[in-house]
């Protein structure tokens, strides 16, 4: 098999697809690690903490005393924001992955060197969910399956433990 180098716009392509890629899952972490704060709260506060106003303390996160104003009222509306910040970033990576597909076959036309270009890219599930089409031998279900539950299945099950 003869060496193959990608078209330098491909490289440029599969380069901010990686950047974005990186700017995403910090925003998933950090809408992963609110989330868990907001769900160890609502499992720790009591109706009697709720109506005296006291600070809750999380057994989870080390008996830490958390004030029931900032539990319930501040860290839901931050975590709607992260959630947003998030998705705003997925869809600017969405959009970047659909080119790089809509390229790819443009400029790549032989199959096992379009494989190569995409084993080029970040490994994150959205990636792999976008960019691999269901035929290749890198494909499976359970990328784009990861995608959504950590996108729109967390966060609505995060906020519905806060009704």
């Amino acid at each position: 098999m003869e060496p193959f180098e990608p078209p330098k716009y491909i490289t440029k392509l599969i380069a901010a697809i990686n950047n974005g890629a990186k700017t995403a899952q910090l925003g998933t972490l950090a809408l992963v690690a609110i989330g868990v704060f907001l769900l160890a709260t609502t499992f720790s506060a009591t109706d009697e903490d709720l109506l005296l106003n006291h600070a809750v303390s999380i057994s989870q996160l080390g008996s830490t005393q958390i004030p029931i104003a900032f539990a319930f009222g501040l860290a839901p509306a931050v975590f709607v924001a992260v959630h947003l910040y998030t998705l705003i970033c997925y869809d600017m990576l969405a959009e970047n992955l659909q080119h790089f597909r809509g390229e790819l076959l443009a400029m790549v036309p032989l199959k096992a060197d379009q494989e190569r270009c995409r084993h080029l890219l970040a490994n994150v599930e959205f990636v792999n969910a976008i960019a691999v089409p269901r035929d290749s031998p890198s494909a499976s279900w359970l990328f784009r399956a990861a995608a959504m539950m950590v996108l729109a299945v967390f966060p609505v099950l995060v906020l519905a433990a806060q009704i």
